[in-house]
């Protein structure tokens, strides 16, 4: 196989008092259990019609035109699209609906005709036009089956830093096993013509049993296909490169990449957020949960095409599927599509040319009975609706210690940064293992090769928040971290930790440089607000991504609290060599307003 083209391409919705972080999803109103569909003489019998154009050798993320025309129409009807088209006989959940009574002309003559994006999810779809509602939903009749050109394809190739600074993981997610022998060409940008393919190292999927309950082991199912993943070794630094996913069936993506800086006094650019989700581009569904989260993508892309970034850090509550994994595809498609996410000019791919790097929130670890004993008593919460960090886990695989939902804890180097990363939703008590691997972590840093240290996890350890539920309340949980986690914080090398980077709550909030339960040791000064050798980590909360706002903030607000404000939009820290980091938090509501910034000069 020759190389490609390389051609480059809750509800938090503002609640006061206790802050609920899981308003019902939005494919959770469609009740599957109570759907009726029709038996092949009733579908033969019926007057309506769906129609969908074009209807065959799709390519992944085109929109189609659904025409619908039904003489008995209701304000209780809507139209479903399905994954595969076999949806009466597995009965799962839909991958987007559209309400018709938000139609005039359906609601005056009950025709209309509806742009629907397709995402590529290695099947068929179909589209089903149903009365009685999303709670009694009854079949009025169905569309032929609708198919994509390549099912099979390589898509949403995504990158990440392993152990090793000198090497990259690429993977991405396909319909073939391994005996497509997938694979991955490399080359400098400068000699495309001379590069190499490297086989997967590894191929594998998950399915139902993987995981620990109803929706994601039920009716939000769908088959996964395989997923994919190489390490590229010897990855020069701050160089350009280019790259291919594919297979001996031929088909292949291609995307570019500027690699890591080395360590030491070297300048960098990333970016982090929490707390992100996703929207459907073409506006279907009721119930629009993250609508700024277009917006932060075209920017974030925007911030790699033109200012060169070269990271991405998210900490938690990543896209929001809580069981459904045709919500998961769609993140995907978002971050990392291979063809821009639905946005022109590839604006919406990433995580493709820049590591994506991630922890898991409650939204993708907690469920009932599922966290061990021992473990933080929040854990056992309902919020991932019976994910249990696996979707997460194989989606994204990053330098683990080990490849299970209960060790989801790590630690690299990007450039300059040494970086940890645990998890909130399990066992951080002093003693545990993860306890232990922050400690070990934060105690190998060498600050001559990786100068600034960054922590993340999901859950704040400082937060202004009226939430003091006694399980998991976020002032509960901040408590812990404090009594457990913090003082480990105070030495990274011989030098105090220099971030932290928290979500959860939806929120921006920046904490002084702070220690030892409240002590700040440094507060910002100036009109440019600089911690000058602040010998403590300054604090920020950026559950900001794309979730509703978290209004539950104290009055008077906490002594350690500098900035307390709700915007939706990610932090930018640029380093420009060993003394001097700045931080930048961009709105992204309004085209990339900047709201708050500081620096932190050793």
């Amino acid at each position: 196989m020759k190389y490609c083209s390389l051609s480059l391409l809750l509800s938090t919705f503002l609640l006061s008092g206790v802050v609920s972080h899981s308003p019902i999803h939005r494919l959770a109103l469609y009740n599957a259990n109570n759907a009726k569909f029709l038996t092949p003489e009733e579908y033969l019998a019926a007057s309506a019609t769906v129609d969908v154009t074009p209807s065959s050798k799709l390519n992944d993320g085109d929109y189609v035109n659904v025409t619908i025309t039904n003489p008995k129409f209701s304000s209780n009807d809507f139209i479903a699209s399905f994954s595969p088209s076999t949806y009466a006989s597995v009965n799962h959940s839909p991958v987007e609906y559209f309400l018709l009574n938000a139609f005039p002309s359906y609601m005056k003559n009950g025709t209309v005709t509806i742009p629907f994006r397709l995402i590529n999810m290695r099947s068929d779809y179909a589209f089903a036009l149903f009365s009685g509602g999303l709670s009694n939903p009854v079949e009025i009749t169905h569309s032929i089956p609708v198919t994509f050109n390549l099912p099979n394809e390589p898509l949403h190739p995504r990158l990440a830093i392993t152990n090793n600074p000198n090497e990259l993981r690429v993977t991405w997610s396909s319909g073939y096993n391994s005996s497509s022998n997938p694979k991955v060409y490399l080359a400098l940008k400068s000699n495309p013509q001379n590069g190499n393919w490297y086989p997967a190292d590894k191929t594998w999927t998950y399915t139902a049993n993987d995981m620990c309950g109803a929706p994601a082991t039920t009716i939000g199912y769908r088959d996964v296909g395989y997923l994919h993943t190489v390490v590229l070794k010897n990855i020069q630094p701050s160089t350009d490169y280019l790259y291919s996913i594919g297979d001996d069936y031929g088909s292949c993506v291609d995307i570019g990449f500027h690699s890591l800086p080395s360590g030491g006094d070297s300048s960098i650019f990333i970016a982090a957020v929490g707390d992100v989700g996703q929207n459907p581009l073409d506006g279907s569904s009721d119930e629009y949960m993250f609508p700024t989260v277009p917006n932060m993508t075209q920017l974030v892309v925007n911030d790699v095409n033109v200012n060169g970034l070269n990271g991405f850090l998210h900490v938690g509550d990543i896209s929001y599927a809580r069981g459904y994994q045709s919500e998961w595809e769609m993140f995907l498609d978002l971050v990392a599509g291979v063809g821009g996410g639905g946005f022109p000019n590839g604006l919406g791919a990433f995580a493709s040319r820049v590591p994506y790097m991630i922890n898991l929130g409650n939204h993708e670890r907690d469920y009932p009975g599922s966290v061990p004993a021992g473990s933080n008593i929040w854990g056992n919460g309902t919020d991932s609706e019976g994910e249990c960090g696996v979707p997460a886990i194989n989606l994204f695989p990053m330098p683990y210690p080990c490849p299970t939902t209960d060790c989801a804890y790590w630690a690299g180097s990007l450039g300059p940064i040494f970086t940890v990363h645990f998890s909130t939703e399990l066992d951080f008590s002093v003693g545990s293992d993860q306890y232990n691997f922050i400690k070990n972590a934060l105690n190998s840093v060498d600050r001559s090769v990786t100068p600034w240290v960054i922590v993340g996890f999901h859950r704040p350890m400082y937060i202004s928040s009226t939430n003091w539920d006694p399980v998991n309340g976020d002032q509960t949980v901040a408590i812990a971290l404090r009594e457990n986690v913090e003082a480990l914080f105070s030495n990274a090398g011989g030098q105090a930790v220099d971030l932290v980077l928290v979500g959860h709550h939806h929120s921006y909030q920046r904490f002084c440089a702070v220690l030892n339960n409240g002590t700040c040791y440094a507060r910002s000064e100036g009109p440019n607000n600089i911690y000058t050798k602040p010998n403590a980590p300054v604090h920020l909360v950026i559950g900001t991504g794309g979730a509703g706002f978290s209004t539950n903030v104290q009055t008077p607000p906490p002594p350690a609290a500098e900035v307390i404000n709700f915007w939706h939009g990610y932090g930018r820290i640029n380093i420009y060599n060993s003394s001097a980091l700045y931080w930048e938090f961009v709105d992204d509501t309004n085209g990339g307003v900047i709201q708050d910034s500081f620096w932190i000069l050793k």
